[in-house]
């Protein structure tokens, strides 16, 4: 299975697909340095467009949604009142704000971006699996669990306590059971996620101790 790893300059606060599924939009924020940057990848291409952009608001500014032509971002106009905001258009080609809205209506619904089920502890489906981790490789899993199954695949993120902290693990298994990959997405965490990675078409992408870009081609 071939997988690509990206590491980014500073932590990845969110990620949205376009609905055609071959953008994603990533936006990453330095708060050391107030500062937010928007990075481009081009999921078909497996390579970035965008990489470290910065607008004239550096803080108050965050990712709202991608397509194929344009990246929109929620601009907060008063920082005492996150209500108060419009939305910047920008063309990715150009790299311009092209216009500024004060609402936004998302016609297309992504079909192409797959969800796990999360599963909690104590659980019927969370039992299940558990099992069949323990029976795979012995480990005694905790808290809950994100699961999706693919014609190819199956993969599972689960926990594990390290000392009084978890640690979370994606394991990638085909569908006879053969173990494709197994590593540590993120270590010493106070709780668990949600929805801890996701697919898009044959590409399953997470991320990697906050800062690191995890694409697994299935």
């Amino acid at each position: 299975m071939k997988k690509i790893s990206e590491r980014l300059s500073t932590t990845i606060w969110n990620i949205e697909v376009s609905a055609s599924g071959k953008l994603l939009g990533v936006e990453l924020r330095d708060e050391k340095n107030k500062q937010v940057l928007f990075s481009i990848y081009h999921l078909e291409k497996k390579q970035w467009l965008w990489e470290n952009v910065t607008f004239e608001e550096s803080w108050w500014i965050n990712l709202l949604s991608i397509n194929n032509e344009h990246i929109y971002l929620n601009y907060f106009t008063d920082e005492e009142n996150p209500q108060k905001k419009k939305i910047i258009v920008v063309d990715i080609d150009r790299l311009e704000v092209i216009d500024e809205l004060y609402e936004f209506n998302e016609a297309e619904k992504n079909k192409l971006l797959e969800l796990p089920f999360h599963y909690v502890e104590d659980s019927v489906n969370f039992d299940n699996v558990a099992d069949y981790i323990k029976q795979h490789c012995g480990d005694k899993i905790v808290k809950a669990v994100d699961y999706l199954q693919t014609p190819s695949s199956i993969a599972i993120s689960y926990y594990l306590y390290n000392k009084e902290k978890l640690a979370n693990f994606l394991l990638i298994v085909d569908q006879e059971g053969m173990e494709l990959s197994k590593e540590v997405i993120g270590d010493g965490l106070e709780k668990v996620g949600m929805h801890t990675f996701f697919l898009v078409k044959n590409d399953l992408i997470t991320i990697k101790d906050k800062v690191e870009l995890k694409i697994y081609m299935l």
